[in-house]
């Protein structure tokens, strides 16, 4: 098996947006993203990144936010996809 290559994807939460709804949660394919265990200090069990490893830059999590309370950026060097 080949080893694992760090996708470079970053995700960016704005907690003053986030409501804690789960559809970021819900709607990853690949379950980067899980619910905290503590509640923040606005009450809310906001998502927090869990597995930025798994993250495919698909931005369903970023679609199906709808307080625009998550961003989505990054994308892997050339020299991480083989590519001269």
């Amino acid at each position: 098996m080949a080893p694992k290559v760090k996708t470079g994807y970053r995700i960016r939460v704005n907690y003053h947006y986030c409501t804690g709804c789960g559809n970021c949660v819900q709607y990853c394919p690949h379950h980067v993203l899980v619910k905290d265990t503590k509640l923040n200090e606005r009450g809310i069990f906001a998502p927090v990144v869990a597995a930025i490893d798994e993250c495919t830059g698909c931005k369903l999590c970023e679609m199906y936010c709808g307080n625009f309370a998550i961003a989505v950026g990054g994308k892997p060097r050339a020299d991480e996809e083989g590519v001269a």
